[in-house]
């Protein structure tokens, strides 16, 4: 199932994807500065009850350590982790988990989802859209609230490549939490 869901997130034009988008389990909350209305800066708690609520669910990994380059903690839910440095949010990064329970699907705020073709986020961020073979493929957005950055799937061979993760602010050192 997951495998025809990114064949058809491959083969899909711009317009198709819109109307992808569309679909009540698909949540664009994810900015360069917050999840939703849970902001960088605030506390522990309203983080996970802010988080709660997007998901519908508490954390399945609870407040642990972490120690990466201004991340000291960080909590997670399946496909999301929210990183904390002195006991605020910093950053969080965004891959869907597979499993037997349906999540919700988080995206962008203008729609941009994992399994997206960099093709897509160009159409919906413009010249704000940036990609590059760097580090085994990377992308970004420069947007109001903040850069929205995350890695590609595809590098080198094939097409492109396609969004693999989303993530924003702090996330510790390079390949530490990714």
């Amino acid at each position: 199932m997951a495998c025809a869901a990114l064949v058809l997130a491959i083969a899909v034009s711009p317009s198709q994807a819109i109307r992808r988008h569309q679909r009540g389990d698909v949540r664009d909350v994810l900015h360069g500065n917050r999840i939703w209305h849970v902001h960088f800066g605030i506390g522990l708690a309203r983080v996970v009850r802010g988080i709660d609520r997007i998901l519908g669910r508490p954390p399945s990994v609870p407040f642990h350590v972490v120690r990466a380059c201004q991340v000291d903690h960080a909590v997670g839910w399946p496909g999301l982790v929210v990183f904390f440095h002195h006991g605020r949010f910093v950053g969080y990064s965004y891959r869907p988990a597979a499993g037997e329970r349906r999540e919700p699907t988080l995206a962008t705020a203008r729609g941009l989802r994992v399994g997206d073709m960099l093709t897509m986020g160009k159409f919906l961020y413009g010249s704000a859209f940036h990609d590059s073979v760097e580090h085994g493929g990377s992308w970004w957005a420069l947007t109001p609230g903040g850069r929205v950055e995350g890695l590609v799937s595809g590098w080198p061979g094939g097409p492109r490549g396609s969004v693999a993760t989303i993530a924003a602010g702090e996330l510790g050192c390079p390949g530490v939490t990714q």
